[in-house]
C-alpha cells in the first residue's frame, strides 16, 4: 500500500506507491491536492486530519477497517493547535467499518462534552470524530458497526448528507454545540441505542437542520438504565431523533420506523419545529416535547419555551404526541394538522425502584401549558383518550396559562377529548371538535396520573359536554373552562 502524487491529485492504492495512509493524508493537506483512495479494503489504526483536505473514493469500493484485533479506529479531525479551528474538510464515497470493536481510548470530556448517561457503552468515541471544524462535509459514505458512535462532532459547522449508518452501538450521528449544521438524507438502520442526537452543553440557539432521513429499527440496549425519579424508560436511548438543549432545531420530512421509544424526542430546547415527518411504530411516545429536569420555576434553565409539532403522520405508539412538564416551567407549543392512528397502551420495565414499571396513557395527543391543539385527526386510540389538554401550572408562579383544543376530529377512542380544570391559573377552551365513537365520553373533565403515564380517568359522575341533551352545548361549565359547538356522534 502507498500513495503517488499526480499533478491534480494524490492516489492511495492497495499495491505500489510509498508511505502509509496517514502519510497520504499529510501530503494532501500540505499540497492542497485531493486524496483519492482507489478501490480496496484497507486495515488501519487511528488517523488524523489537522487541516483542509478532500478525501474521496468511488462509493461502495473503498473500505477502511480496524487493523487491531481488539480495538476500533478513529479518524480524528482537529487542529494540532489546542483550541484552534480548522476549515474545509470533505470526506466522500468511503466505507468505514468498525467491526463493533470498542475504542481503546475515549474522547476528552473537558472539550468534547458527552451527554448525560452516554458513557454507558464504554469508551465514548467515534469512527469519525471532529472537533472545531467549519465547512465539514461527510457525503455518500457508509459508517457501520462502530463500537460507540459512527460520527461525533463538537463545535462544528457540518453537512452530513446521503450516508448509510448501520449497526452502530451508540449513535449514528452525535452533534454537540453545532452551528449551521445539516444532517440530511441519510439512511440509519439497526442502531443499538440511538440514531441522530443533537445536543448542547446548555440551552442555546443551535439551528441544526435534520431533514429527509430514513431511520429504521432504533433499539434501546441501554434503555433500562433509568435514574431514580425518571419515569420514562427512554430519556436518552431508543429514540430515532433526539434533541437536547439545542434550540431552534428544524426536524422535517424524516421517516422513522420501529423505534424502541420515540421517533422524535426534544427536551429542554426552545422553538424547535417538528413538521412533515412520518413516524411509524414507536413503542413509547411517537413525538415527545418535554422539560424533564431542573428546578420548577418560570426561569428553569431546563425548560423549553416554544415548539411546533405540525403536519406529521403518526401510526402506532404507546402515546402519539406528548407535550409535557409544564410544572417545570415549560410552555408555548402548537400541535396542529397531525394525523395520529393506532395508539395503544404499552408497559415498560425500568431499573428505578420508585417506578419499576410504567404504562403509557394510550392517548393520541396529550398536551399542556400554553398549548394550542388544533385541526388534528386522531383515529383509533382505543385504549385511552383521543386528546387530553391541560393548561398546566408553573411551580411557584401566578402566571396565567392556557390550553385549547379546536377543530379536531377524534374517532374510535376510549374517551374523546379530556380537559383538566383544577389549576387556579389555568384556562381552557374546547370548541368546534368532532368526536365519534367515544364509549367513555366525548368531551369530559379528567383526572391526571401523577407522572404523565398510566391511566387518564374521567372525573366520576361528570357531565359529557359533547352529548348534552337538547343539542350542542355552549357555555362555561367551570369558571376557567369554555366549551362550545362540539359535535359528538
Amino acid at each position: 500500500m502507498g500513495y503517488t502524487v499526480y499533478p491534480d491529485n494524490i492516489v492511495y492504492v492497495a499495491t505500489g506507491g510509498t508511505g502509509t495512509l496517514q502519510d497520504a493524508i499529510n501530503q494532501a493537506q500540505s499540497t492542497s491536492k485531493p486524496l483519492y483512495i482507489s478501490p480496496g479494503t484497507y486495515s488501519t489504526g487511528d488517523l488524523v486530519i489537522s487541516g483542509a483536505v478532500e478525501i474521496y473514493g468511488t462509493p461502495g469500493t473503498v473500505v477502511l477497517q480496524p487493523s487491531s484485533a481488539t480495538s476500533g479506529f478513529t479518524l480524528n479531525i482537529r487542529s494540532n493547535t489546542a483550541g484552534a479551528t480548522i476549515t474545509d474538510v470533505t470526506i466522500r464515497g468511503i466505507t468505514f467499518y468498525g467491526a463493533l470493536k470498542p475504542f481503546a481510548t475515549a474522547v476528552n470530556p473537558t472539550d468534547r462534552w458527552i451527554l448525560d448517561h452516554y458513557t454507558l457503552p464504554g469508551n465514548f468515541n467515534a469512527i469519525i470524530s471532529a472537533y472545531k471544524v467549519t465547512r465539514l462535509t461527510i457525503r455518500n459514505c457508509a459508517v457501520n458497526y462502530s463500537g460507540s458512535n459512527g460520527i461525533a462532532m463538537w463545535q462544528c459547522t457540518a453537512t452530513v448528507e446521503n450516508n448509510d449508518f448501520g449497526g452502530n452501538r451508540l449513535c449514528a450521528v452525535y452533534s454537540c454545540d453545532a452551528w449551521a449544521t445539516s444532517i440530511v438524507d441519510n439512511f440509519v438502520h439497526e442502531g443499538e441505542n440511538a440514531a441522530i442526537v443533537v445536543c448542547r452543553v446548555s440551552q442555546a440557539f443551535d439551528g441544526t437542520v435534520i431533514r429527509g432521513n430514513h431511520i429504521y429499527d432504533t433499539r434501546a440496549t441501554y434503555g433500562a438504565n433509568t435514574g431514580a425519579g425518571q419515569v420514562s424508560g427512554s430519556g436518552w436511548f431508543g429514540n430515532a431523533i433526539y434533541v437536547a438543549h439545542a434550540s431552534n432545531t428544524i426536524i422535517d420530512q424524516n421517516v422513522t420506523a420501529y423505534s424502541a421509544f420515540s421517533g422524535i424526542r426534544v427536551i429542554a430546547a426552545w422553538n424547535c419545529t417538528m413538521t412533515n415527518n412520518q413516524i411509524f411504530s414507536s413503542q413509547e411516545v411517537a413525538v415527545f416535547l418535554e422539560a424533564p429536569g431542573g428546578t420548577p420555576s418560570p426561569t428553569n434553565p431546563e425548560r423549553y419555551e416554544g415548539g411546533i409539532i405540525a403536519n406529521n403522520v403518526i401510526n402506532g405508539g404507546g402515546l402519539g404526541i406528548n407535550v409535557a412538564n409544564g410544572w417545570w416551567g415549560a410552555r408555548r407549543a402548537v400541535v396542529s394538522g397531525n394525523t395520529v392512528t393506532d395508539i395503544v397502551r404499552r408497559t415498560f420495565s425500568t431499573t428505578d425502584p420508585n417506578y419499576p414499571t410504567y404504562t403509557t396513557t394510550g392517548a393520541g395527543i396529550f398536551a399542556e401549558s400554553d398549548v394550542v391543539v388544533s385541526d388534528n385527526i386522531v383515529d383509533g386510540a382505543t385504549q385511552g383518550p383521543g386528546i387530553v389538554i391541560s393548561p398546566g401550572q408553573i411551580s411557584g408562579s401566578t402566571m396565567k396559562i392556557t390550553a385549547s383544543a379546536t377543530g379536531n376530529t377524534v374517532k374510535q377512542s376510549l374517551m374523546g377529548i379530556g380537559f383538566f380544570k383544577e389549576y387556579a391559573n389555568g384556562f381552557s377552551l374546547v370548541a368546534s371538535n368532532i368526536v365519534e365513537g367515544a364509549s367513555g365520553g366525548a368531551i369530559v373533565p379528567v383526572t391526571l396520573p401523577g407522572p404523565a403515564y398510566d391511566t387518564v380517568t374521567r372525573v366520576p359522575g361528570s357531565t359529557d359536554y359533547g352529548t348534552a341533551s337538547g343539542g350542542t352545548y355552549t357555555g362555561k361549565p367551570f369558571t376557567n373552562v369554555m366549551i362550545g359547538l362540539n359535535f359528538a356522534v
